[in-house]
């Protein structure tokens, strides 16, 4: 019979896909109100299970020597999908392989390599092992993100954010202040003391309810306000996370 997984398990899952590395069990307890002992032995047993298959790094590939990442779509029959999927991922240059429930394009592998010639003969060994690769496109950005559901239920805790790319690496955004963000009841010029913000960061304009406000460093945000920002260098996780609760 399978193990049934309650609130903590899922609150686990949650913050280990959302930072594995720098989340530790004392951390998880905290917040489910635990001992950071259950954490590590709820742990062991969802890696025992099967649930947690493994940690990995999320590499940008293209930022080392400019290497191309492609993802190819192949197709195989049925029967032979597993074992194919196992071969496929011994081939040099596939880091990922996903098997697809369906009959044309069951495979899925993200190939790295450090040019198209790489890539090419890549997909030849792949033809050697029987697989058909039906397409190929190169990868330009990839994203993670944990299981909304597993997460906080109490309160909606990030905001939905609008990009605008600008040129470069420059880029603005519109976000509100949520209930128990760091921000809130904060001046400018504290949340700048505090460091909660990066430098190059500037506040363009802050609306709250029918009124925009000119910000200026004794400006202070209140939750539920959408503040509009511009960075030079592009908007991380870190100021997400700030408005966050």
């Amino acid at each position: 019979m399978a193990r049934k997984h309650d609130e903590i398990d899922k609150r686990i899952i949650y913050r280990l896909t959302e930072d594995a590395r720098n989340t530790s069990a004392p951390d998880i307890a905290r917040e489910v109100g635990v001992s950071p002992g259950t954490i590590r032995n709820r742990i062991k047993k969802l890696e025992e299970s099967g649930v947690i298959r493994g940690y990995h790094a999320h590499i940008s590939y293209e930022l080392i020597e400019n290497h191309l990442v492609s993802l190819f779509i192949c197709s195989t029959e049925i029967k032979d999908k597993t074992t194919l999927a196992r071969e496929a991922a011994q081939v040099p240059g596939v880091v990922n392989v996903r098997q697809v429930m369906s009959g044309q394009g069951n495979l899925h592998l993200k190939v790295v390599g450090s040019d198209m010639k790489d890539l090419a003969a890549v997909a030849s060994q792949l033809a050697e092992l029987g697989l058909s690769v039906q397409n190929a496109k190169l990868l330009e950005e990839e994203g993670f993100r944990p299981y909304s559901q597993f997460g906080p239920t109490s309160e909606e805790s990030r905001p939905l954010v609008n990009f605008t790319q600008i040129a470069g690496h420059a880029e603005s955004a519109t976000l509100k202040v949520m209930g128990g963000s760091p921000l809130a009841q904060k001046s400018l010029k504290e949340i700048n003391e505090l460091g909660l913000l990066p430098d190059e960061l500037l506040v363009v304009a802050i609306e709250r309810e029918d009124r925009t406000i000119v910000p200026k460093g004794s400006s202070k945000l209140e939750v539920g306000d959408v503040v509009s920002i511009f960075s030079s260098t592009g908007i991380d996780e870190s100021t997400l996370d700030a408005f966050s609760a």
